[in-house]
């Protein structure tokens, strides 16, 4: 349920129950008053009535002596010597009766009076009531929706600026939200300072990255040109593979730095994905990757051309098949079809990190480094979706989708 939904039904509610309680007293207090009021007429009628009587032997005030529509009950007390009244629920008029000593005989004198007009006070403060009630709920509904509607507005907007920051767009503010002296706005703005901070933390993070790689480039040429005049040795061997092991990370964080600038230039053109894919195996091949990697088309992918910058696609599909090949087990398949391409390997499958949040440039479990990291960067460049997930039966999947309109 969305929030101003509830903050409506939870003022309409509280509204009505305030209203309903304060009803019912107010209800009860008037007909209660109404009550003694009747009561007390009736009495002071009948004993004037009385007086008059005795003193004069004239009945008055509608006054009735032994009457034969005097209720029985009311009868039964007054001649057990009590002065008595009856008015039962609903009745339209109220009894009142004594004992009364006329020479030597012992008779009941009984007045009556119309009590519909004490009835419709009662009834006019139950609709009084009622409407008061309902053009309550009504009013308080209304500023419930404009109040809420405005918070929820708010809220969404804020939501939206959030989702975008987390989207990457480093520079979204909550400002619009921040405006203000409420909870939101404070909310509001320790959001915007908190992404300003993450924001820092990044350009430091980007910075640092750059910096170490343009460092490190420089002496590192000369380490790999010295390593290329060892002799063909064992150890030889090894400072030479190591050597072209560091040479490739400081080429994928500068890669990276590139990557992190706002511009990067796009060269469209068709490629086909069979002769892609073939460049790719061979370029894998030379680094005796290949051996274990199978290309699977579907019935309409295998002539397939794809509108791409073939440069860039080509290093998503190289870095993929490379982190499967070194941190997965075989057999790896690489499934085409005319929407995405999937790259399957039957290993322990991907860290969770990476699943939930995607690769990053100082986090690495378990041998993922940089080059998923360039190949969701890659991929996002060529407005590709690239995501990660690991088989049900073992193995990590990475499927990587483009739009079906840049295929022919």
């Amino acid at each position: 349920m969305k929030l101003r939904w509830k903050l409506l039904l939870t003022i309409a509610g509280t509204v009505l129950f305030a209203l309903l309680l304060s009803g019912l007293l107010i209800r009860a207090l008037v007909s209660s008053s109404e009550n003694d009021r009747m009561r007390s007429s009736i009495l002071n009628q009948l004993n004037d009535a009385q007086a008059i009587m005795v003193s004069s032997g004239i009945r008055s005030l509608g006054a009735t002596i032994d009457s034969p529509d005097l209720p029985a009950d009311l009868a039964s007390q007054a001649k057990a010597g009590y002065t008595a009244i009856y008015w039962p629920e609903g009745a339209s008029e109220i009894w009142a009766a004594k004992p009364i000593v006329l020479g030597s005989y012992q008779a009941v004198i009984a007045v009556r009076s119309d009590v519909s007009a004490s009835v419709t006070i009662v009834q006019n403060v139950d609709r009084a009531l009622w409407i008061g009630g309902v053009a309550s709920v009504l009013a308080a509904s209304a500023i419930a929706v404009f109040t809420s509607s405005r918070l929820s507005r708010r809220l969404v907007s804020g939501a939206a600026a959030a989702e975008r920051i987390s989207d990457g767009h480093a520079t979204e503010v909550l400002g619009e939200i921040s405006q203000g002296k409420d909870e939101v706005a404070r909310f509001a703005g320790a959001v915007d300072r908190m992404a300003a901070e993450l924001r820092q933390k990044a350009e430091d993070e980007q910075r640092f990255s750059a910096d170490l790689a343009h460092e490190l480039r420089t002496p590192l040429t000369g380490l790999v040109a010295a390593a290329a005049l060892l002799e063909d040795s064992r150890p030889a061997q090894m400072v030479k593979e190591r050597t072209a092991r560091l040479r490739r990370l400081v080429e994928e964080l500068l890669e990276i730095s590139r990557l992190d600038g706002a511009q990067h230039e796009i060269i469209r053109e068709p490629a086909s994905i069979r002769i892609l894919l073939d460049d790719v195996s061979a370029e894998l091949a030379a680094a005796d990757l290949a051996q274990s990697i199978t290309v699977l088309f579907a019935a309409d992918a295998e002539e397939m051309i794809l509108d791409t910058d073939e440069r860039r696609l080509s290093r998503v599909l190289l870095n993929l098949l490379r982190n499967a090949a070194e941190h997965g087990q075989p057999p790896i398949q690489l499934t085409v079809s005319r929407d995405e391409l999937a790259i399957r390997d039957h290993g322990l499958g991907y860290p969770q990190s990476i699943i939930d949040n995607g690769p990053s440039r100082f986090k690495s479990e378990g041998g993922w480094g940089l080059g998923l990291l360039i190949a969701i960067r890659q991929a996002e460049v060529l407005g590709y979706r690239l995501s990660f997930e690991n088989a049900t039966d073992g193995g990590a999947i990475a499927t990587l989708s483009w739009a079906k309109t840049e295929t022919h």
